[in-house]
């Protein structure tokens, strides 16, 4: 009872602007005479850029994209072979599918963290051409890097064939191809939506807005960019062995020079081009407007700030951090979202999706409902109490003692709930995750246990909001004054 009347107190009190601050999640949308703006858009660059080829920052620009991806390739292509080398007799040998994909995310990360000042870090043609096609970069430049890159890439994977020349040409070079058991068009696929994903978080983390004074999620661009790599490789090796580069595709492709990653190479050309195409016309022309006057009325002074789950945008409409209409049309969204992307995997991969689960949720054997109700609860209290305290304004304010990036301690809640709850419930603690996968899916044991994952993540939500708002920052309650201290412990 206790926590219901504070739940409704939570939700009928007067929004303090010296309690709250202006820096919630979510700012709701301007219909007209917005604030301005405290960042600015660099102007576009040159169509052409001829003039760039009197510049030495220019060819220094070109040689560093060519290094860059000749140390890529040289690391990522030596992974991979090593790897089947140490795996031959022990199938638990070498450092597997996981450490494949830390290789490529981690070496995105670290040189595109050495060379962003110097070249922008783009280290692959797709993400050269969604930059010169939302004006980031010139014709004549976008052509010089991924003339570099593609040079690069055959000159690293050709030192790797020097190598282990024995092992690179028993074991495949490290070429992409289309796997057994998968069509072309679940390949294209697969690439355009992954170079989609790579592209969409290369504008997003490079965005000017991140980093104005009204930013509330401040970025170093690389580990983004590198989380990206990383996780589209866990999705997709299984499919092509995860191109999204061109210049990766095509190093290994001329150095091994066989038939078959021949006979597949247009995949990698295609389907990276049309997802960063799709990249660039999603982050320029819906998230940020570019040129659409029309638009003008409805975009919000921010973006939703990446609830992606119903119950954190619960609990921080609790908080009164977003209205009740715009919570309800998230919530809609993310389960539309939600069965979207898991008929997506189905149509990618139905005889492996039917035949192993669809990744529903569901009560693990040996395990009560109420076992897995309490897991639930939990794992989203731990969950949403982070969203809160990671996005307080305290973090950004010029006393605070604990600067924080929001998205990496985000993450690492989610991570190290997984780890804790999988074996239960394969982990649900985001309603529209658990639904996605149960509509897709739809068999009856997801749909028996279904409930769980809309209460228990529902709970937990209310809980934290409740423990952050009420206990944490005694919001709105004038009797505990006395009490509060002007920085928590």
């Amino acid at each position: 009872m206790i926590v219901i009347r504070a739940a409704k107190a939570l939700l009928g009190h007067q929004r303090n602007g010296k309690e709250w601050g202006e820096t919630g999640m979510t700012k709701e949308v301007v219909a007209e005479h917005p604030p301005a703006k405290d960042y600015h858009d660099p102007p576009p660059a040159p169509l052409l850029g001829v003039g760039e080829l009197k510049l030495w920052s220019f060819y220094r620009a070109v040689i560093a994209e060519f290094i860059a991806t000749l140390l890529f390739l040289y690391v990522t292509v030596a992974t991979i072979i090593g790897y089947k080398v140490q795996s031959q007799n022990d199938k638990c040998g070498g450092v597997g599918i996981l450490g494949i994909a830390w290789a490529f995310g981690g070496m995105i990360f670290v040189l595109v963290y050495c060379t962003a000042g110097i070249s922008g870090g783009h280290i692959n043609p797709a993400v050269t051409f969604g930059l010169f096609l939302a004006r980031k970069v010139s014709l004549l430049r976008a052509v010089f890097y991924m003339v570099a890159q593609c040079l690069g890439a055959i000159c690293g994977v050709g030192i790797v064939k020097g190598i282990m020349k024995h092992q690179f040409n028993r074991l495949g070079g490290g070429a992409n191809v289309v796997a057994p058991g998968y069509s072309k068009g679940t390949a294209l696929g697969a690439e355009i939506i992954g170079t989609f994903l790579l592209v969409y978080t290369v504008f997003s983390a490079t965005d000017p807005k991140r980093r104005a004074r009204d930013s509330h999620v401040p970025v170093l661009a690389p580990l983004p960019i590198g989380f990206a790599v990383f996780m589209v490789h866990l999705a997709t090796i299984p499919i092509t062995g995860t191109g999204i580069n061109p210049a990766r595709s095509f190093g290994p492709a001329v150095i091994y020079n066989r038939h078959k990653p021949w006979h597949d190479h247009w995949i990698f050309w295609v389907g990276p081009f049309v997802g960063a195409l799709a990249a660039a016309v999603y982050h320029q022309h819906v998230l940020r407007a570019a040129n659409v006057k029309t638009l003008g009325s409805f975009r919000s002074s921010r973006s939703n700030c990446g609830h992606i789950n119903p119950a954190v945008t619960l609990g921080l409409f609790l908080a009164r951090k977003v209205s009740l209409l715009r919570a309800v049309m998230y919530m809609v969204a993310q389960c539309l979202g939600a069965i979207c992307g898991v008929g997506i995997v189905k149509g990618i991969m139905k005889h492996q999706f039917n035949a192993f689960g669809g990744g529903a949720n569901s009560v693990a054997a040996g395990y009560s409902k109420g076992t897995a109700l309490g897991a639930e609860i939990i794992g989203t209290f731990v969950l949403v109490y982070t969203v809160f305290s990671a996005t307080d304004p305290k973090r950004s304010a010029r006393d605070s003692h604990v600067p924080v990036l929001a998205p990496l301690p985000i993450g690492f809640a989610v991570f190290m709930v997984h780890l804790a709850t999988i074996p239960i419930t394969g982990t649900g603690i985001n309603p529209a995750r658990s639904f996605g996968a149960a509509v897709i899916y739809n068999q009856h044991k997801p749909w028996h246990d279904h409930w769980i994952f809309w209460v228990g993540p529902f709970v937990g939500a209310l809980a934290a909001a409740v423990y952050h708002q009420y206990v944490l920052r005694a919001a709105a309650l004038k009797a505990l004054g006395s009490f509060r201290s002007s920085r928590s412990n």
